[in-house]
């Protein structure tokens, strides 16, 4: 998951519960995971999962780290680093067209001083560099939708587009126009996955926007399923796969 640090836990879970989910449904007889052949898109594919790509952000909520370069103003809207970066803004997608204010280490949206300055966005990007991946979910809590193409560079959107709505029609997301101002795409990690392979990556907001998540506080786990709509989000990555294979 690429996401707000305060409910890194709460994704964390989130991921965790799918790969146990995905692993005892391709164990049955069947091998189905609903209308899925789960166990043949699993011999199919290889999937890659990193649970938390801001470990410090997760740290700064669970144990009040102190940030290096400034002061926590939100733990509940807490995106940044331990060196205050906002790591979905600092991609080398589009970076030097973020216009959004922020120009020093804050809670959020500081974009770095240099696209791709932070260890954590080089690891992704090693990640992505080391394998031939057929696409990419980044995982975030809020908005029940799909970000699945931007204005960067329109030349595949068609292509996105399909494999967002195979998604969105198995898990009821709504799917978002492309995003046009580069400072809500710029720098974003779906976004420079698309246009550096030129293969499908879609930020998938699991909950219903109204959601709230308070960063260590176990009561967010009481209705785990109802808040993420497990009865459905968790097809997400089946649906996927599929996609991916032309099922």
């Amino acid at each position: 998951c690429h996401c707000n640090s305060s409910v890194a836990s709460f994704l964390e879970y989130f991921m965790f519960s799918f790969i146990e989910y995905y692993f005892f449904a391709s164990t049955t007889a069947s091998g189905k995971l609903g209308s899925f052949n789960i166990r043949n898109l699993l011999n199919e594919y290889t999937l890659y999962i990193v649970p938390c790509a801001n470990p410090d952000g997760l740290e700064i909520i669970r144990s009040r780290l102190t940030p290096k370069n400034h002061t926590v103003k939100d733990l509940t809207e807490y995106k940044a680093n331990y060196n205050g970066v906002d790591l979905n803004r600092n991609f080398p997608l589009a970076w030097e067209q973020i216009n959004n204010g922020v120009k020093k280490p804050s809670d959020y949206y500081f974009k770095g001083y240099s696209s791709c300055d932070q260890k954590e966005t080089q690891a992704l990007m090693n990640l992505c560099q080391n394998n031939e991946f057929e696409f990419m979910l980044s995982i975030h809590i809020k908005g029940n939708c799909l970000y699945w193409g931007d204005t960067y560079n329109t030349k595949h959107n068609a292509q996105y587009k399909a494999f967002a709505k195979d998604i969105a029609n198995t898990c009821g997301f709504y799917m978002t126009q492309p995003t046009k101002e580069a400072s809500s795409y710029g720098g974003g990690f779906e976004n420079w996955f698309r246009h550096t392979y030129s293969r499908p990556g879609v930020c998938v907001e699991l909950s219903d926007v109204t959601n709230t998540v308070k960063p260590c506080n176990n009561s967010n786990y009481k209705d785990f399923d109802g808040f993420v709509n497990y009865n459905y989000s968790k097809y997400a990555i089946a649906a996927a796969m599929a996609s991916a294979n032309g099922d």
